[in-house]
């Protein structure tokens, strides 16, 4: 990837779009699962950790501790399935340590952040409806019948994934038990449609 100083300068000025989101802190692995979930499931991204998000200002460079920052980057990739592609590298800007990930849009998708479907609209990141997972398929794909049961696994994608964010939101010992089991049954699913791509 290698981008340079005077490169991540311009990406901060030009700001947050469709294919850049910044976050000024390190945040929690989880919403960088989302962020690069998003980004895989459209056309690619950048996700920059040390800039700040504009809310009626220019971004600016805020830095990030870069170790801290790596090691919540390798956490966020293992939520991730099917894990995209990312190259991951540190920049000094204005002597301050930004983290940029490089994510490439994934050739498996939808990419789930534990165990939910998020795509791009604009500047934000929002949890993904059959009708976004359908819109992914390229034309001239598959089978009528391909496309019904592409169709059906994108709603239930999306049930479960109104399910799990309601779980995460009562994060009790049940709804994490609950979370455990759903998050099995997704991965079982996602083990079969190769082979019904495939086959």
């Amino acid at each position: 990837m290698s981008i340079s100083p005077a490169e991540l300068r311009a990406l901060v000025s030009h700001g947050e779009d469709q294919h850049t989101e910044f976050k000024g802190a390190v945040p929690h692995p989880g919403v960088i699962a989302q962020n690069i979930g998003a980004l895989a499931n459209a056309s690619g991204g950048r996700l920059i950790l040390g800039v700040t998000e504009a809310t009626g200002a220019e971004p600016a460079v805020r830095g990030v501790d870069a170790g801290r920052a790596q090691r919540a980057i390798m956490h966020a990739l293992d939520m991730l399935t099917p894990m995209p592609s990312v190259d991951i590298e540190t920049v000094a800007i204005d002597g301050q340590d930004v983290v940029v990930v490089d994510i490439k849009p994934s050739v498996i998708r939808p990419v789930l952040a534990r165990g939910v479907a998020y795509v791009r609209q604009g500047e934000i990141n929002a949890a993904a409806t059959a009708k976004d997972l359908l819109s992914r398929i390229r034309p001239g794909e598959g089978t009528e019948e391909m496309r019904r049961m592409l169709e059906q696994f994108g709603q239930a994608i999306e049930q479960q994934g109104k399910l799990i964010e309601q779980l995460l939101a009562d994060s009790g010992w049940r709804s994490k038990l609950v979370w455990t089991l759903v998050g099995g049954v997704v991965g079982a699913l996602l083990g079969l449609i190769p082979t019904l791509l495939v086959g």
